[in-house]
């Protein structure tokens, strides 16, 4: 890294992005759980919305909220002057990755108050690879099997070394298949719990 160091207002972007794009997963969770109390999901499944519409139009709000408040973020940084297709790309497979952990923390909720301890475990689970930039040499090699750490990543290679479409694309499938995985296992979960 001799002639190469990252200022630390760039290595920090990444550790705020994924704090943004928690919040949205404890926000999503705390109104499914709710609606699952209050008995409002079960209301809704009386009309003719189906399931997997409700999943729809819930991961796709997830999803939207999420990508939005995160892009907004890089924008006022100047975030996406390099390679923004890519940079959008990877933002939004982790709004889609952490829509499926909210749908798993409203499935394993009871109430507010365990939404919010659940959602403190993922946010620091999520967040030790954003650490590691800011502490190199604080994890080894099995920091990868976090999902997040292909988020965060792709975000600082695009940001501080000019990573291009080639480096990314192993990353972006990964963090494709966690998503995938996760909103599938939270979508499956939450209609057990649905009945």
């Amino acid at each position: 890294m001799a002639g190469q160091q990252v200022p630390p207002r760039q290595r920090m972007l990444p550790l705020i992005t994924i704090f943004i794009l928690m919040i949205e997963t404890w926000g999503l969770a705390a109104l499914i759980s709710a609606e699952v109390e209050s008995g409002t999901l079960r209301a809704l499944l009386t009309t003719p919305l189906t399931i997997p519409g409700l999943f729809a139009s819930k991961g796709f709000t997830g999803v939207f909220m999420a990508f939005t408040q995160v892009v907004l973020l890089l924008l006022i940084t100047g975030g996406l002057r390099t390679e923004p297709v890519l940079v959008l790309t990877t933002l939004l497979l982790g709004a889609f990755l952490v829509t499926g952990v909210s749908f798993l923390i409203a499935s394993v909720a009871g109430d507010m108050m365990s939404v919010m301890a659940w959602g403190m475990l993922a946010l620091i689970v999520l967040a030790i690879p954003a650490f590691n930039l800011l502490l190199p040499g604080l994890t080894t090699d099995w920091i990868k099997v976090l999902p997040s750490y292909y988020l965060v990543d792709i975000v600082y290679r695009v940001l501080n070394f000019g990573a291009g479409w080639s480096q990314a694309s192993s990353g972006l499938l990964t963090l494709l298949a966690f998503g995938l995985a996760f909103f599938v296992l939270g979508a499956y979960t939450l209609r057990r719990k649905l009945g």
